[in-house]
Order: C-alpha cells, then sequence, then structure tokens
C-alpha cells in the first residue's frame, strides 16, 4: 500500500508486502530508506514505476543503486511533494516490477501493481500555540482536518503533555459520538476513544472535533502537546491512515498567589498566622477558603479574626483543624492592583510535638466584577512545627512572640519589654532556664549566661 500526502503535501510512500519469492534485495536495504523527489511531469497514472534489473533498481529511469544478495526488502519509500502532485486525491498509480533472481541478467517477470494514492488527514491540536496561568485552566479540540476517503468510524488517540507541565482535567465530546471511553483525569497523559455509531461523519466532511479537553497549567515552562494514534477505522472497519501535529503549551507564572508562612509553636501555646494575597489585578469581591492543618494531632485552630473590609463574613466551627471561611467586600475597600492583603488571620494552639502541612484551597473567588478566577490562583502551604516548650519559671510560662523558637518573652506577660531582661538575669541559673539553652540561648554560643541576657536587651 501507500501512504498519501499529509497537508503540508510532502511525506513519504511506503510500498510494501513484496512477493518475497520474486524480489530479492540485500540486508542493508532494510535499514536504509531511500527517498525521491519527482518534477510534475514525472508522476501520473500509469507512469509510476520502480524497475529493477540484475541487482540494481532504477525508479522512473532515476537515481540507480546497486544491490547484492538476495533477501527482499521490507519497503521502498518515495519522497513525493506538494509540486510534484498537487492534485493527486483519487488517482491510481501504476507500480511496474521487474523482479530478476540475482544470477539472471535480465528481467524474468513483469507485474503490474495499483496503488490508491490520497491526501492524508492531520489530527491537530486547535488552537495552538496555548498560553495559561499556573493553576488557571484552557480549553483546547483535537480536530481532524479532513475525513478519510473511505469514511471515519472509529478513533483512539492518545494526548500526552511532555514535559508534564500541565494536566488534562475534563475531556468533552461532541454531540456525534454514541460511543465514547476515556482515561482518568486528571494527568499529563490521557486517551480516549470516539465512534461514530449513526454515520454522522461522511467523507469529505472537514474540521471535525474529536473532543474537547481541558488543560490545567502545573508548573511554569514550554511542553509539547503529543498526539498519538492508536486506532483509526474507516466506515468500513479498515484501518485508516492519519497524520498528526503536536500543539504546544506555555505555562506561566499564576495571576495571583495565596500563602500562608510557616511558624512555631510551643506544645499548649497559641501563635497566629496569616492567610495572605500576594496580589490582586482585578480587585475582590468574595472569597471562600478553607485551611486544613493536615496532622490534626499537632495543632488546632482556635480561632479566625477577617478583615475589617470583610462586611459579608461566616465562620465554620472551632476550634478544629479545618476552618472554612467566607468573606464579601461589600464596600469595594480592596481595589484591583492591592498587594500583599490578608484575607483572614488564624489563632493556632500546639497540641503534640511534631510537624503538620497547612494547605489552603479556594473553594470561590470573585473579582470586582464578580467572574470567578479560582482557576487563575495558585497556592502555597506552609507548615507548622509543634516543639516542647520550656516548664514555667516561678508560676510564668515563657512565651515565644515571634515563632522563631526562642522565648524572649522569659515573664509570659504577653510582650518582650524591660521586664524580661530582669526576669532572665534574676533567674538564668536556674534549672528552668539554664538546662533549656535551645529556647534561651539569645546570643548563641550553645549555653545560657549573662551573654544572654544582655543578647535579650539589645533586641528591645
Amino acid at each position: 500500500y501507500i501512504y498519501g500526502l499529509d497537508s503540508d503535501y510532502t511525506t513519504t510512500f511506503e510500498i510494501r508486502d513484496w512477493d518475497t519469492d520474486e524480489a530479492k534485495f540485500s540486508d542493508s536495504f532494510k535499514a536504509t530508506s531511500k527517498t525521491y523527489d519527482f518534477d510534475t511531469n514525472q508522476l501520473y497514472p500509469g507512469d509510476f514505476y520502480i524497475y529493477i534489473k540484475n541487482g540494481d533498481y532504477v525508479i522512473n529511469g532515476k537515481d540507480p543503486s546497486t544491490m547484492s544478495g538476495v533477501s527482499y526488502p521490507q519497503a521502498i519509500r518515495l519522497h513525493v511533494t506538494k509540486q510534484t502532485v498537487p492534485n493527486m486525491i483519487g488517482y491510481f498509480v501504476g507500480v511496474k516490477r521487474f523482479d530478476v533472481p540475482p544470477q539472471s541478467a535480465e528481467g524474468v517477470t513483469n507485474q503490474y501493481e495499483f496503488f490508491s494514492v490520497a491526501v492524508l488527514p492531520n489530527i491537530t491540536v486547535s488552537p495552538s500555540p496555548i498560553s495559561v496561568a499556573i493553576g488557571s485552566s484552557e480549553q483546547f479540540d483535537i480536530v481532524m482536518d479532513k475525513v478519510p476517503t473511505t469514511g471515519f468510524s472509529f478513533a483512539n488517540i492518545s494526548v500526552i503533555v511532555n514535559p508534564p507541565i500541565a494536566e488534562i482535567v475534563e475531556i468533552q465530546f461532541p454531540s456525534w459520538v454514541l460511543l465514547k471511553q476515556k482515561s482518568s483525569l486528571s494527568s499529563a497523559t490521557i486517551w480516549f476513544k470516539v465512534g461514530d455509531l449513526n454515520d454522522q461523519i461522511k467523507t469529505g466532511d472537514t474540521d471535525v472535533t474529536l473532543a474537547t479537553l481541558t488543560i490545567k497549567g502545573t508548573n511554569t515552562g514550554e511542553a509539547k502537546i503529543e498526539l498519538v494514534i492508536n486506532d483509526l477505522q474507516d466506515d468500513y472497519y479498515n484501518e485508516a491512515f492519519a497524520s498528526t501535529v503536536d500543539g504546544k503549551i506555555y505555562v506561566t507564572g499564576a495571576a495571583m498567589n495565596i500563602t500562608v508562612n510557616p511558624v512555631t509553636v510551643g506544645v499548649g501555646q497559641e501563635t497566629t498566622i496569616n492567610i495572605l494575597a500576594d496580589k490582586l489585578p482585578t480587585g475582590l469581591s468574595y472569597a471562600n477558603i478553607t485551611v486544613t492543618i493536615t496532622n490534626s494531632s499537632v495543632a488546632q485552630i482556635e480561632d479566625v479574626q477577617l478583615p475589617s473590609w470583610a462586611i459579608l463574613a461566616e465562620i465554620s466551627t472551632l476550634p478544629s483543624s479545618t476552618v472554612c471561611f467566607k468573606a464579601g467586600d461589600l464596600a469595594n475597600q480592596v481595589k484591583a492592583g492591592d498587594t500583599n492583603v490578608v484575607l483572614a488571620t488564624l489563632k493556632i494552639k500546639g497540641l503534640d510535638p511534631g510537624t503538620s502541612n497547612i494547605v489552603i484551597t479556594v473553594n470561590s473567588f470573585q473579582d470586582d466584577n464578580y467572574n470567578e478566577i479560582k482557576d487563575q490562583i495558585a497556592t502555597t502551604s506552609g507548615t507548622i512545627t509543634v516543639i516542647t516548650g520550656p516548664p514555667p519559671i516561678n508560676g510564668h510560662q515563657p512565651m515565644d512572640l515571634n515563632n522563631d523558637g526562642l522565648f524572649e518573652d522569659v515573664n509570659g506577660d504577653g510582650y518582650l519589654n524591660f521586664g524580661d531582661i530582669v526576669f532572665l538575669f534574676k533567674n538564668f541559673d536556674k534549672d528552668e532556664i539554664k538546662n533549656y539553652p535551645e529556647f534561651y540561648d539569645f546570643n548563641g554560643d550553645g549555653s545560657v549566661n549573662f551573654g544572654d541576657v544582655i543578647a535579650l536587651f539589645k533586641m528591645l
């Protein structure tokens, strides 16, 4: 058989299925790919032939190449350009073959074989290239630009994002697809199957959408959207042929990012964290966000304070390891272009020593025009580390005020002031302090001494 032309009218024809008793060539020919270009007047029905004589082969009288041995070729490849055959759809091309035994100087058999030549369909990504921000999504179609000359009944297509900087999160099928199947989502590599059971897709149809895919950016960079035809069948359920044209995707940084910083707190102590939006390019009218401490045995959320602009406010039941808060800016106090906007302040209490992730989930986020933009938002998880804090000193429980692991509020009154310097000076030789240098080593020399009193004083 001969493959047809692709959409650029440049392709390689392959002639296969030789009579192994008649056509004999060297083993070396199997591993090579021979290509030939023809002038326009050299290729038309009935005048396309391969001539084999005495170990030589000649294609339309050009490019002779000597071969020896007695093995037969897997295929002879012929390269044809648009200029060569601008109107070859439906042509029948005769292949005249002179099969020659190696010991003979002349051809002993003549044989004509005829092959149909047609323009191959292209299966493409449309549109391409695609540009998407991390966390946001875009749609594209898998399109067959023309139906094969023998019709279309079934396709099995794989789509691969390479490298995997984005994931296919949804696949939708057009109404003509009655038989359909898809792989699991979300993934950078998926497949889908479509069947035209009612013969709605006809020969001659163009720009047939096979599926509509939704792709979501996960990492910045550039990638191919590769298409692989696993199976393609015509109206007679025979194998059909098509070319593929890969697409391209660019993933850029997210339009905005919501973050929470890592914190450290002692067992039984409380600290606060801010849920922060780094920028609001199109403003904010409403936010619905869930914050979860994934290891509930380490810490829990005690309270949530929403900013003054959140006139519409709702907070789920506390204390809990998970909180959902809703905030609405009804008075338009948050402006488009604002940066480092605090969405909520959470009070967290350490329960047991350990570490846990603090995960942010954006359930809904609407800009000043009430557009849903949550798919344009990236989130950065934080961590909370709960340590075993120092014991009380004379009934006063020291506190770590800035979550750096050092307990500068030595007298436990909730502030760093001169009273803490006096308290440390009077007690730094007690076991409750000197046996816990990891909490009071303010000068970083590895022990608790008068130098730490001076270092704490300098922190005022």
